[in-house]
């Protein structure tokens, strides 16, 4: 029995540590060598715990996403007829200060907008898939459609959270897409982020933003937009831009028309300031009464669009006014309607003195031919009397001869 209990079994020993391979380790590095039946372990082993790449039983990591799902929106604005006795009662019972008229129709996603003019504005959605990088440049819903969008704009959601050891993805570019119809000269595409401190900057293709405080943003571009907002306020953010691309190409269809006047009229109205013949002048009064009531008609709208560009319109929401501000700062509203406001009251200036040249030279003219009238009315009458005279005197002498015979 002393020999049995002299002997003791290593086995169950070195079972009982083998699944403590960590405490083995520090053991056998504090003998010297390892003991039997246990492997030293590589002193980085613990290590490999924070790579889930290499460990057999993490997962493998997401694969990158091909493809983005967003939503098209084409804006459409389409004159709308005053005859229509229903579009006229809502036009007639909208606010001064208001751009779209109370009880939209809501046919085909449309609403009344009355400022400066009545014009339906319709909405065309279509939901698609882009790629990861972004859409091409020459990616447009028209070619689904058929038809030309005044407006074109993209709804995506903000990228998902990156997992803790996982890569993001490039972000798409989208100024790609954007700048492919060419930008406003001076404006460029304005990108705006959405929460946090909203700011507004230029962008650039291919460049990193120059702010980026939030994943939530809006390009704008010229007749193309991205919007990159969560669903719950992203109608509130479209309205908006709704709202500033039908105003300010109102306030550009008048910048063309102004400039078309001084291009066109100006300098040929000009010159009926200097004499010229009653040919000339009668084409000048031709001419001069188109202008002078295209004119008016630019100064009657321009007053009704002014109100609405400098403030944001009423029906917009205060948390969406702020991006109106933003975007009307960034295209240099306030300069554009005070610079448009001087070239209008320049041609009504010269509309006015030429008006009074063309109506004091009208007036000449019908007095030169009242006095032609009357001279030849009195060189009549001193004709009718020369020739009674004439006759008198003639019977007279003809007379005179018989009665000296007699």
């Amino acid at each position: 029995m002393s020999d049995e209990k002299a002997a003791p079994a290593p086995g169950p020993r070195v079972e009982r540590l083998a699944p403590r391979q960590e405490l083995a380790t520090s053991v056998a590095d504090a003998q010297g060598a390892p003991p039997l039946g246990v492997e030293r372990l590589a002193p980085a082993a613990p290590a490999r715990l924070n790579r889930p790449a290499s460990s057999p039983t993490s997962q493998a990591p997401p694969r990158p996403e091909t493809k983005i799902a967003a939503e098209v929106v084409e804006l459409v604005f389409e004159p709308a007829s005053l005859a229509d006795a229903q579009v006229r009662e809502r036009f007639e019972r909208a606010p001064a200060l208001a751009l779209s008229a109370p009880d939209p129709l809501g046919k085909d996603a449309r609403r009344l907008l009355r400022l400066p003019r009545p014009f339906w504005a319709t909405r065309r959605r279509l939901t698609v898939e882009l790629p990861a990088n972004g859409p091409e440049p020459g990616f447009s819903q028209e070619s689904e459609t058929g038809k030309r969008a005044d407006w074109t704009i993209l709804l995506a959601s903000p990228p998902r959270p990156v997992a803790f050891g996982e890569t993001a993805p490039p972000a798409p570019d989208w100024e790609r897409w954007i700048a492919a119809r060419s930008p406003e000269p001076g404006i460029g595409i304005v990108r705006v982020n959405l929460r946090g401190t909203m700011i507004a900057a230029p962008a650039m293709p291919g460049l990193p933003a120059r702010y980026l405080e939030s994943s939530e943003m809006l390009l704008w571009g010229r007749g193309r937009a991205v919007l990159v907002a969560s669903p719950e306020s992203r109608e509130a953010w479209l309205e908006t831009a709704e709202a500033f691309a039908f105003l300010e190409a109102e306030l550009s269809r008048l910048e063309r028309e102004t400039a078309s006047c001084f291009a066109r009229d100006a300098e040929p109205l000009a010159e009926l300031l200097l004499p010229f013949s009653s040919e000339k002048q009668r084409t000048g009064e031709e001419r001069h009464g188109p202008h002078a009531q295209r004119v008016g008609r630019i100064r009657r709208e321009f007053a009704l669009l002014e109100p609405v560009l400098a403030d944001p319109p009423q029906e917009l929401s205060p948390a969406a006014r702020p991006l109106f501000d933003l975007l009307a700062d960034n295209h240099r509203i306030e300069l554009r309607l005070g610079a448009l406001d001087d070239r209008i009251e320049v041609l009504e200036d010269q509309s006015e003195v030429v008006g009074e040249r063309l109506l004091e030279l009208g007036v000449a003219r019908r007095e030169l031919r009242l006095e032609w009238l009357i001279v030849i009315i009195l060189a009549a009458e001193l004709l009718v009397v020369g020739v009674e005279t004439y006759y008198t005197i003639a019977g007279y002498y003809r007379d005179v001869p018989t009665r000296s015979g007699d």
